[in-house]
């Protein structure tokens, strides 16, 4: 047993670490920054002070980091090293779980359709906090089914001060604990990560007279169903995901309820929930979708081999076709932002996340920012989202548009105002910025100078000059 374990363990970290090595040196994008600040802060500052600007998320991703800083400096490697351990333990734990719950085929199948899935497979590849969350919540997950209470107590720890959200893992558990009548003191003790999530937010609100992050905004409820209906259509639809939820409903019609999945289906609907409610990314549902491809792994378990050989390989060139789609420019899915699933005003899914469209967007970036850097020291530059991010991180010692060197000044966001101020302007096609203006601002642009205009496969940035 020890030695199969091993044998998946083996298996799981070349396959991750293989196809993720490439991605150790890419410079930062966009979000990354945030977290890369954060985590640099810690590392000089100490663990429990409370960089300028901070936004009130909780600790654990930014902690992590930290030690990994300190131990060998930060880096982009460094940086990509640790996420890549994230998604090796989030596909690790999927396997496990999924042959916990059903058997072995399961378990490897899901983790596979989990990790080659072009969203998970472009974010295991940024420092970002959500491969955190999803490693964690399948932890806590796996131990929490297993009833190994000390790992459940710590990873449900860790989750819970990773993000907010990871506490309605603990959530679904208290309920699956309450719905099978089980002892009063088996309830309380899966609750306890809880306890440590309101001494950390208690913790810093003395610190700032504020909880923090909020996550729960005052949408309209016509922008909050949009936001339902993308979430599922992204779960359920996208990419080719719709042929595994076929499968799925034939299947389940017919299965028979096994209450050890009552907190994958309840801690999936918690987070569904939540993120219609609050700000959308889309790989802020990342953590269902493990939970979905074990379901999915299982509705097809039961074929022919000669047949689930065949689906596997059709889905596996779908996939590695929407690892790319985007190479020719189109930064969004043009076939969800056509259809009623797509809320016009979502937060972003125009900054490469949905697959490998990033790395060619931080090629861009990385070439403006050298040229930059290069020739426009004691600059005042405006310029657009994604790029203000790394832009920024770029010019700061430590900081976050705070203490800055090389004397440039980053004005963010791009308006009249911000254009009369600077010696640069920086405008990108892919943004959120350039699709919301670009008719509005036409006019201003069309009589500011082109200096240097950047471009990978459709992705374009250009410098224009300022009117300072």
């Amino acid at each position: 047993m020890i030695r199969e374990d091993l044998k998946y363990v083996l298996f799981f970290l070349i396959l991750v670490f293989l196809l993720k090595y490439p991605t150790f040196d890419l410079p930062y994008h966009w979000d990354e920054t945030n977290y890369i600040y954060y985590g640099k802060w810690f590392s000089i500052h100490g663990f429990f002070s409370i960089p300028p600007n901070h936004r009130g998320h909780v600790p654990m991703f930014s902690w992590i980091l930290a030690l990994f800083y300190t131990i060998f400096n930060e880096s982009a490697f460094v940086t990509h090293f640790v996420v890549a351990i994230f998604s090796f333990l989030s596909v690790y734990f999927t396997y496990l779980t999924g042959k916990f719950l059903f058997n072995k085929k399961v378990g490897l199948i899901a983790s596979l359709f989990t990790f080659f899935s072009p969203i998970f497979f472009a974010i295991s590849g940024q420092g970002l906090i959500d491969m955190s969350l999803v490693a964690f919540t399948m932890m806590t997950l796996y131990f929490g089914l297993k009833k190994k209470i000390i790992l459940y107590l710590i990873f449900g720890s860790f989750l819970v001060l990773t993000k907010q959200p990871g506490f309605l893992l603990i959530v679904a558990f208290i309920f699956y604990k309450i719905i099978n009548k089980e002892k009063i003191k088996d309830v309380i003790l899966f609750s306890l990560p809880l306890i440590v999530l309101f001494g950390w937010l208690n913790w810093y609100k003395m610190q700032t007279g504020t909880y923090g992050w909020g996550g729960i905004l005052n949408e309209s409820l016509i922008f909050i169903a949009e936001k339902g209906i993308s979430n599922l259509y992204q779960i359920f639809i996208w990419n080719y995901q719709w042929i595994l939820t076929i499968f799925l409903v034939l299947y389940f019609r017919h299965y028979k309820f096994d209450k050890n999945i009552t907190p994958l289906i309840l801690v999936s609907l918690f987070y569904f929930i939540t993120f219609s409610f609050g700000p959308m990314l889309p790989r802020y549902i990342l953590p269902i979708y493990p939970i979905f491809f074990i379901f999915a792994a299982k509705s097809i378990d039961h074929f022919d081999k000669k047949i689930l050989i065949s689906i596997l390989v059709i889905l596996f060139f779908i996939t590695c076709y929407r690892w790319n789609w985007g190479l020719k420019g189109f930064i969004q899915d043009p076939v969800f932002q056509s259809t009623i699933f797509y809320p016009k005003t979502i937060t972003s899914i125009k900054n490469g996340e949905l697959n490998l469209d990033y790395i060619d967007i931080v090629k861009v970036e990385k070439e403006a920012l050298d040229f930059i850097f290069k020739n426009y020291k004691n600059s005042t530059i405006t310029s657009t989202d994604p790029f203000v991010n790394p832009l920024c991180i770029n010019i700061l010692d430590v900081g976050y548009r705070q203490w800055i060197k090389n004397n440039i000044t980053v004005l963010y966001p791009v308006n009249e105002e911000n254009i009369k101020k600077s010696n640069l302007v920086i405008i990108e096609s892919y943004s959120n910025w350039y699709s919301d203006n670009k008719n509005k601002f036409s006019t201003i642009f069309s009589n500011l100078e082109i200096i240097k205009e950047f471009e990978e496969n459709g992705k374009i940035l250009i410098i224009y000059k300022g009117n300072k």
